[in-house]
């Protein structure tokens, strides 16, 4: 596996862990949030919907297992690639809304220690996992309708020889 292919697919810790580097070492351990209740009910909200569209893009992938478009994505090796990006954002997001629960339940107004530095890493992680599969998720539609609309010119100019 080359870097770049290293850096793209562990990221989503790499970069939360960077950044939970420099906050330790800038001695920032705890955040104080006014209205905690508000924060996390936001924050569920937020991380719920967008786990939901993910969960919606793969029960329509499902759909079209059969179609050409999923014969694109295999032949160009990149269902593995797609998997693994649409199932690391479910995942942290379901751990997001748990921690979110315990948050609530444990804290006040402060977030602070060990649970801060998890929930920041989760945050982090979760959002850098959905910039992920978006990116991903333009390259492979622009892979695909490239691959799609040759097809189809192809299968085009063949029905009209035959006319």
């Amino acid at each position: 596996m080359n870097n770049m292919r290293f850096l793209e697919r562990f990221i989503v810790v790499i970069l939360p862990i960077l950044i939970l580097f420099i906050l330790n070492v800038l001695k920032i351990s705890s955040v104080e949030i006014a209205k905690l209740d508000i924060f996390i009910g936001s924050l569920i909200s937020a991380v719920a919907t967008i786990v939901g569209f993910i969960i919606a893009i793969i029960a329509i992938l499902i759909g079209v297992l059969d179609k050409q478009i999923m014969k694109i994505i295999h032949e160009k090796k990149s269902m593995n690639l797609l998997r693994e990006y649409l199932f690391v954002p479910v995942v942290i997001g379901s751990l997001l809304i748990i921690l979110s629960f315990v948050a609530l339940i444990m804290c006040d107004k402060v977030v602070a220690g060990m649970l801060f530095k998890i929930f920041l890493f989760l945050i982090i992680s979760f959002v850098i996992a959905n910039i992920r599969l978006g990116i991903i998720m333009i390259y492979l539609f622009k892979e695909i309708s490239e691959e799609y609309f040759e097809t189809e010119s192809k299968e085009k100019i063949l029905r009209d020889d035959q006319i």
